[in-house]
């Protein structure tokens, strides 16, 4: 072998190895800050609840880290229900997509901060069957969304519909509004989205019944509307064969994906009809822009102007405690602090998967400034040692395609990807645009739980969350380096096979 070519080989070999002890590095940083645990935090479990749009990411969050000997106890009951629990001292966190509302602000005595926790698109799933088949393209604008779940279409072969679905002209049957009957963030962003988009209808709705003209937490009932509870309830009821056909609700896209079941696409500012996947989620979400504590202003992402943006993306919120006020102390704030680490770095391997969006390095560095707030948890890790895929460029697969259109889901436009064009005038029929311009907007007041509401959401809550028990956990820092060796010890190896073969040459 010539001498060039060897020492060609002895060159890569050095960057191999030279990457393998990259990787190691990296990967046991992460592992120890995850796995590194103090005797007094090794048995705490923090408990937390809240949001049922970030429920599905949770949930694989929580098995995750479970892997570390981390306990995360978390209970969708409905972002109200969250709030409000974390005001009484019942958790250690809440997660909800809108902020305390300035009624919950007076009564709350905890220091908080928000960090965003997941990204995504409040999604409209839906069950037409048509001569036997599914359809799976059907194609709504802000007009006829916000006429379908304020009473204003009630039929499937209502003209306005039929103007952007065509094969909707044969499907005669009543239109079943599903929406959420407890306290939901899922509910404010979506008539946070219809109130923009389509400010006189939906304050003639909220005239009609005798509410404030505002965003809803609370749904008021109406005409052939069905309240269920969470956003497994509304999936569960529009996928169930005996209730679902002629149904549409509104849940995070992650609940049809589980199921699945296709969403809407929707008219952006642009003209075209959009799905809810990670990319178009995140190519709305860079117009959000955010308040000096945190909280997000979305009027940018409503009238995004991209050809792909997804016009119903917004962040959900974990609300973290920054002092060791009751039930919290340092022990849980060691807990949770690796408990945010993971998820804002490795954890969104899975958003895409999970029908989620990734949060970009700009809202890493946001949650690792509140990671330094909290008692008792680790430093951070350098942004480049964050495994996050919008730092490195790794996920953990694809994310899930849109469905291409069924037998009956055709319509006369053409399908461009992730989004659609149809012939003739995209606005459907109405006085609304999709330009969402209204006058001046007035400050948010919401709808307040009743006290036997309340009573009756904490209740179930506690009952849920109570009783939890951790049990034993072995050696955590013989977990991480485990974990470690499991990883890059084939690497290793086909490195030193490497280096054996050059010198046998």
């Amino acid at each position: 072998m010539s001498g060039h070519l060897r020492s060609h080989r002895g060159l890569r070999a050095k960057r191999t190895t030279r990457g393998v002890a990259r990787t190691f590095v990296a990967v046991l940083g992460m592992a120890a800050v995850l796995a590194t645990a103090s005797p007094a935090s090794a048995g705490v479990t923090v408990i937390g609840a809240g949001s049922t749009w970030s429920q599905v990411a949770i949930r694989q969050w929580q098995y995750d880290v479970a892997k570390f000997g981390l306990s995360i106890n978390y209970q969708g009951g409905g972002s109200t229900a969250g709030r409000q629990l974390f005001i009484a001292h019942q958790v250690d966190f809440a997660v909800s997509e809108l902020p305390f509302l300035s009624d919950e602000l007076k009564r709350n005595t905890r220091p908080f901060a928000y960090l965003p926790i997941v990204a995504g698109g409040t999604s409209l799933m839906y069950n037409i069957v048509i001569g036997g088949h599914r359809v799976t393209n059907l194609h709504l604008d802000s007009t006829t969304m916000t006429a379908i779940f304020t009473g204003g279409i009630t039929m499937w072969n209502d003209p306005r519909l039929v103007r952007l679905n065509p094969y909707l002209k044969s499907y005669a049957k009543q239109i079943t509004p599903v929406v959420r009957s407890d306290g939901s963030g899922t509910s404010w962003q979506l008539s946070s989205y219809m109130r923009y988009m389509q400010h006189s209808v939906w304050a003639a709705f909220c005239a009609k019944n005798g509410i404030p003209d505002q965003p809803v937490q609370f749904w008021p009932p109406f005409g052939n509307s069905v309240g269920q509870n969470g956003s497994d309830g509304v999936a569960n009821y529009v996928a169930n064969p005996a209730t679902g056909p002629g149904a549409i609700g509104y849940v995070e896209y992650a609940y049809a994906l589980e199921r699945g079941f296709p969403v809407t696409y929707v008219r952006n500012r642009s003209g075209h009809f959009v799905y809810p996947t990670s990319d178009n989620d995140a190519t709305a979400l860079k117009h959000a822009t955010f308040n000096s504590d945190n909280t997000q202003n979305l009027v940018g992402v409503y009238q995004c102007p991209e050809l792909s943006c997804y016009p119903i993306s917004s962040y959900s919120y974990m609300i973290a405690p920054t002092s060791t006020a009751s039930p919290f102390t340092a022990e849980k704030g060691t807990v949770l602090g690796k408990f945010i680490l993971y998820f804002a770095c490795t954890g969104q391997q899975w958003a895409s998967r999970l029908g989620y969006s990734p949060l970009p390095p700009n809202l890493v560095l946001n949650d690792f400034g509140v990671v330094r707030r909290i008692p008792g948890a680790p430093a951070p890790p350098a942004l480049k040692d964050c495994d996050n895929p919008t730092i490195t460029g790794h996920s953990k697969g694809p994310a899930p395609p849109p469905p291409g259109g069924g037998t009956q889901g055709q319509n006369t436009g053409t399908s461009t990807g992730n989004t659609h064009t149809t012939s003739g005038d995209p606005t459907g029929v109405g006085t609304g645009t999709d330009t969402g311009t209204f006058g001046s907007t007035p400050s948010p007041i919401g709808v307040v739980l009743s006290a036997e509401e309340l009573h009756a959401r904490q209740s179930a809550v506690r009952q849920a969350v109570g009783g939890v028990r951790s049990g034993s956990r072995g050696p955590l820092g013989f977990i991480a380096f485990d974990i470690a060796i499991l990883i890059l010890a084939p690497v290793a190896l086909r490195s030193t096979f490497r280096r054996r073969k050059l010198r046998s040459v």
